[in-house]
């Protein structure tokens, strides 16, 4: 009986994590499921342990992430997609985390992996790190070599990188250049929470730019749009953020918000 009660709460939290606007719902209902782990086959176990991982990293429990994918490590011999992907975001959890160290030391084992998934996101990796490490003179000719080599998949996130580095510069001139190609960049149907959260920051870096230029209408629809994708995921964080920035730059602003710019952001933070 044991075995079906958690083998019931596996099946079950597999389809609702489906749902990007509950997820931190869902990621408890899966941490019930970890009291039941003995009654679970090793593969039951091991896709408990890995979907899990992915789902603490699209919520941003980075530590609960590493922890979970070194339990499904431990169990898991084949280089299966599932284990490189849960892999990559224990990579990229310690890296959120700025343990750098363990970033490339961890790096070196996931490009090794026998996995053809691993070889495009082993580069882009390698590229954010050293943007991450604030070493940008090898990190900004990386990264604008990989937006036009790379697949699109991974090009909204290496613009993601770029544009960051770009502000942290003050170069008004990339920034542009990378704007331009929004057409090329931004996915249609975004299918995970962290392109929705990357697809947000992009339209909150296009309103940065459009104020600074003296775009208000134009920077408030970016910031409106930003604060929409936010919501689809509930990444209330990155909405807080997004509107604490808007505040700060409307003090700094000769001309200030007026009710129907208030009324727009109002109705997206919803």
């Amino acid at each position: 009986m044991p075995h079906y009660v958690a083998k019931g709460l596996l099946q079950k939290y597999l389809i609702e994590r489906n749902d990007l606007k509950q997820l931190e719902k869902t990621f408890q209902m899966g941490q019930e499921i970890l009291y039941y782990t003995n009654f679970l086959s090793r593969e039951e176990k091991i896709t408990s342990y890995f979907r899990m991982a992915l789902h603490a990293y699209a919520i941003k429990k980075f530590e609960e992430c590493i922890q979970l994918c070194e339990k499904g490590l431990l169990l898991e011999e084949e280089d299966t997609e599932l284990k490189a992907r849960a892999y990559l975001a224990m990579i990229n959890s310690f890296s959120q985390l700025r343990d750098f160290e363990a970033v490339e030391r961890h790096l070196n084992i996931f490009e090794k992996m026998k996995n053809d998934f691993v070889v495009v996101p082993a580069k882009a990796t390698k590229a954010f790190t050293k943007g991450r490490k604030r070493e940008y003179d090898v990190a900004i000719p990386m990264l604008r070599q990989y937006l036009v080599e790379l697949g699109k998949e991974y090009r909204l996130h290496i613009a993601d990188e770029l544009l960051e580095i770009y502000f942290q510069l003050g170069d008004l001139e990339s920034i542009a250049e990378i704007l331009e190609k929004e057409e090329e960049l931004l996915p249609e149907h975004p299918q995970t929470p962290h392109k929705y959260t990357t697809f947000g920051r992009f339209h909150r870096y296009k309103g940065f730019y459009q104020f600074s230029k003296g775009l208000l209408d134009e920077g408030i629809e970016s910031f409106v749009k930003s604060l929409e994708l936010f919501s689809s995921v509930n990444a209330l964080d990155e909405k807080d953020k997004c509107m604490k920035e808007l505040l700060k730059i409307n003090i700094n602003l000769s001309k200030s918000l007026e009710l129907k710019h208030i009324i727009k952001l109002k109705e997206a933070y919803r």
